[in-house]
């Protein structure tokens, strides 16, 4: 490769023409090893305007005579940009002898060891993910502006990733606030809005906050290998409890009713026909004073209330007798019925499916367009509605309402069973809510890094690594423990419904519905009394 040819490559890496290396397909894990040749010290100087560091592995072969060659690197490691572009001689190869002078590596591994190289993360504040706060207790720096620092707290699950890598690798994390608290997306025009928009211009070099797989991002960056898993699902109001307007029809169920209908109908039958074949008139007045006996014994029987009939004959006893047994046991499980209804309340049907979700037509909110990102190709018809009503508001109105609407919010739910609750959800909110049973969706969170960025085969090793030790489920109680609301945290997990499960004496609401029937009942007989006043008279 000629000189020529490596100063086009490196200065495809340039700020001025950076679009150009990150619009091609090649991965951070395929860094190309490169090597030219230069005659003069002018033939250096290119190297200066490689600021961004992202080719660690470049050898340039000096030629000093016909005898005699040196082989130079660029630094790359070090706290400062000066110390990243220094020239340093690597090995000089003798070509009469086809000798070198040390017994070195021309390609050195200058990623394991940065001596305290800056990395620029950009993230907000996330919690259990990210926690990223001035306190007393500073861990790294953050950015103000291109010179001006100032000392942040950082920690969080996913936080620690990088601060063990650094610890490991021995390089210096440089923090990037994203003040707009938003993921955004990034543009091809390498521009972008929130936190993968400033990765994008280049204001960080590794964003990490609950960032998905997202598959339009992934087209603009590099990813790492998963950090956790995140379920995605809503807060949404408990059930209330139903009003029991039809609390004399809960005791049976429909098709009970309709058995118990055909039974009064058997009865009136069975009455109807006994009292005709006591006389051996078949006169309109006998069938209408039949009809009269069947009816008004069947309902006196099925509302446990006497009569003064006498009945002498074998027939018309033994079907009374059968009517009172069967009425008795009917009136003694439906009394039971009744009784468990008052004792334990019946509740409106929870939101806590995505069919019910979208049956309920419920909206559910967030902050962000970022959450329905990964739904936003399916092609069920039952995602396409919930995605419908998924609504973004700001963190201020959201506030409000979540202390006096019926919508859900968006939380995540993390693998060892705690909850990224979002900042606007206090405690007197907490107890109108509880969480879905079933996960909207899931995904798995990632650092997403500029393409051919130079560590991230260290960084994924150091990833499965801490899997592996299964450290992650102590960071997300210890994080949550730290920085959460557990009180929240329980309200949600235990929230079911309105009731605290406490006794209470009965109220009107209790018999509301019996309390209707005899209202109508004695506005029916009231008006059927005035039309026989009126009707006597006539």
């Amino acid at each position: 490769m000629s000189q020529f040819h490596l100063i086009q490559i490196l200065q495809s890496f340039t700020k001025e023409e950076e679009d150009q290396i990150l619009r091609q397909p090649r991965r951070s894990k395929n860094n190309t090893k490169i090597t030219s040749n230069a005659s003069t010290e002018e033939d250096y100087k290119f190297l200066d305007d490689v600021d961004r560091s992202v080719l660690p592995d470049f050898l340039i072969a000096h030629i000093i005579d016909e005898t005699k060659i040196e082989f130079w690197t660029k630094n790359f490691i070090g706290p400062t940009i000066s110390d990243s572009k220094k020239i340093i001689h690597l090995n000089t190869y003798f070509i009469l002898n086809r000798t070198f002078q040390y017994n070195i590596n021309l390609y050195p591994d200058k990623l394991y060891n940065l001596m305290g190289k800056i990395i620029k993360l950009g993230t907000f504040d996330y919690r259990p993910f990210i926690v990223a706060t001035k306190n007393n207790s500073a861990n790294v720096l953050e950015i103000i502006n291109a010179t001006e620092r100032q000392p942040l707290f950082l920690d969080g699950t996913e936080a620690r990733f990088l601060l063990y890598f650094c610890g490991r690798h021995n390089c210096t994390v440089e923090v990037y606030i994203e003040e707009s608290k938003d993921w955004g997306t990034a543009y091809w025009n390498m521009s972008g809005v929130g936190l993968l928009g400033a990765l994008n211009k280049g204001k960080c070099e590794i964003a990490i906050d609950a960032l998905y797989l997202w598959h339009r991002e992934y087209l603009h960056f590099d990813i790492s290998m998963p950090l956790s898993r995140s379920g995605v699902t809503n807060i949404v109001p408990v059930p209330l409890q139903k009003i029991p307007f039809f609390l004399p029809l809960q005791p049976f169920s429909w098709q009970l009713w309709i058995a118990l209908l055909f039974c009064l109908i058997i009865e009136f039958l069975s009455l109807f026909l006994s009292y005709s074949h006591q006389s051996n008139e078949r006169s309109n007045q006998i069938k209408k004073e039949s009809f009269i006996y069947g009816f008004s014994v069947t309902l006196r029987i099925f509302l446990s209330q006497g009569f003064n009939e006498t009945h002498t004959d074998l027939i018309s006893r033994t079907i009374l007798f059968s009517c009172l047994i069967i009425n008795l046991v009917i009136d003694a499980v439906y009394e039971g019925g009744l009784a468990s209804i008052l004792t334990l309340p019946i509740f409106q049907d929870p939101t806590d499916t995505i069919e019910r979700l979208a049956q309920h037509n419920m909206i559910w909110t967030g902050t962000a367009e970022n959450w329905i990102f990964s739904m936003e190709k399916s092609e069920d018809p039952l995602i396409r509605k919930v995605i419908q009503l998924y609504e973004i508001d700001s963190m201020e109105n959201l506030k409000k309402r979540s202390l006096n609407e019926n919508i859900g919010f968006v939380i995540e739910r993390l693998p060892f069973g705690h909850y990224s609750i979002p900042e606007y959800i206090s405690r007197e909110a907490a107890q109108r809510y509880h969480v879905m049973k079933e996960d909207l969706y899931y995904e798995y969170c990632v650092a997403f890094v500029p393409k051919l960025w130079p560590y991230l085969e260290n960084f994924d090793k150091l990833i499965l690594a801490l899997h592996a030790s299964g450290l992650l489920e102590y960071w997300e109680w210890d994080n949550t423990r730290k920085y959460l609301d557990n009180y929240i945290q329980d309200v949600l997990r235990e929230n079911k419904s309105l009731d605290d499960g406490s006794i209470r004496t009965l109220n009107i609401q209790n018999l509301i519905g019996i309390i209707l029937i005899w209202i109508v009942g004695i506005l029916f007989s009231f008006f059927i009394f005035i039309f026989e006043i009126f009707y006597k008279k006539k």
